[in-house]
């Protein structure tokens, strides 16, 4: 789980902005687990929470993220 959570976050930091749809597509997984991923870096506070459609924001930096996730292992 956590490599899976580390590729999401590392996707969403390259794209500047973190989506479920954008995580499917560039890890080529289930829209499931995607939104499953995106909900768990939600819960870290690496993502912001949704606003209707809109992509959610990225709440902390590439190497604060890698903390935070290694922590939550």
């Amino acid at each position: 789980m956590t490599e899976r959570l580390q590729a999401a976050a590392d996707v969403a930091h390259s794209a500047g902005f973190a989506s479920v749809s954008m995580v499917q597509r560039k890890l080529g997984i289930g829209f499931v687990e995607a939104r499953n991923l995106c909900q768990r870096l939600e819960d870290l506070g690496v993502f912001a929470p949704t606003v209707g459609s809109k992509a959610r924001d990225i709440l902390t930096a590439r190497e604060e993220t890698r903390r935070i996730i290694e922590g939550a292992a």
